[in-house]
């Protein structure tokens, strides 16, 4: 698994997964900034971003591209979790059908 795909650093999860997501799994990308700074919806779209971007085709984790603040919005963190566990289950739409 590679676990250092970090947005802040400017990594495109998009071209990981292209590049790699066939050979290794991939954990990460979550925007920390967004859970400890942004609303609920913002954590949804940052969720729904990560799971079209690398979850098509298995080999996805989704967590935070870094570590998480202690300052950290408990709300939204707990959010990213149960919104991932109703929308990042597989198989994700678009892969019905997928080999």
């Amino acid at each position: 698994a590679y676990q250092g795909i970090d947005i802040m650093a400017g990594m495109d999860l998009e071209e990981v997964k292209a590049k790699y997501g066939d050979r290794i799994c991939l954990v990460g990308n979550v925007d920390p900034r967004v859970i400890e700074f942004g609303s609920k919806e913002d954590v949804k779209r940052e969720v729904d971003r990560c799971l079209s971007q690398a979850g098509p085709g298995g080999g996805y984790i989704l967590s935070a591209s870094a570590n998480i603040s202690a300052n950290t919005n408990f709300e939204n963190f707990i959010q990213m979790l149960v919104y991932a566990k109703k929308k990042g289950r597989y198989p994700l739409p678009g892969d019905l059908g997928r080999k």
